[in-house]
């Protein structure tokens, strides 16, 4: 198996800290990690474990229309982070419509398909009737996802790491020193 056996001597590994535990820093995460083991990956979040926390009335969810699936499902292949897809999808809601609301004008931005209607281009970027329906998720749900299919995948190979409640303070480029808090990584 590609994620619990190591290759490359730690020794010539790149080390990369991601400062940010959100959507982003976990695909990159995912990125990463899927080239083989050739990185090792630090991901430092100032927040606390998503895992451990419950979305409250202030949580947002975002939409993962087909752009933000292509990305996601670029690395849900079995070389990669297999089951990423899969672990995202039961913790968001499919839609098919979407209606922008100014005042009291509605304007229907996507309306459901019937199998023989056909998209505007538009209205999205793929051609003919098969767009698949945006997946609304909420943001703590979507990182929850994106962490357990990185944990499941990579917890034990010695290569990924997760720290939490840590704070960037600081970067030397120069150096190559990220500062977090009381913790340098290098």
């Amino acid at each position: 198996d590609h994620v619990s056996s190591s290759t490359i001597p730690l020794s010539t590994r790149k080390n990369v800290v991601i400062a940010g535990g959100g959507p982003a820093g976990l695909l990159v995460a995912h990125c990463l990690l899927a080239r083989g083991d050739r990185y090792n990956v630090e991901i430092v979040e100032s927040r606390e474990d998503p895992r451990q926390t419950v979305a409250g009335p202030r949580s947002y969810s975002l939409g993962l229309n087909i752009r933000g699936q292509a990305a996601i499902n670029h690395f849900d292949v079995p070389k990669k982070s297999p089951g990423l897809w899969g672990a995202l999808t039961p913790l968001g809601v499919e839609s098919d419509s979407f209606v922008l609301h100014i005042g009291s004008k509605k304007i229907h931005l996507r309306k459901p398909q019937k199998k023989d209607d056909s998209v505007a281009k538009i209205e999205t970027p793929v051609e003919g009737p098969e767009v698949p329906p945006t997946l609304l998720i909420p943001r703590n749900k979507l990182c929850v996802g994106m962490l357990q299919n990185l944990e499941n995948l990579y917890a034990g190979s010695g290569r990924l790491t997760m720290t939490f409640n840590s704070r960037l303070i600081g970067v030397d480029l120069v150096n190559q020193v990220a500062e977090f808090d009381e913790k340098r990584f290098l």
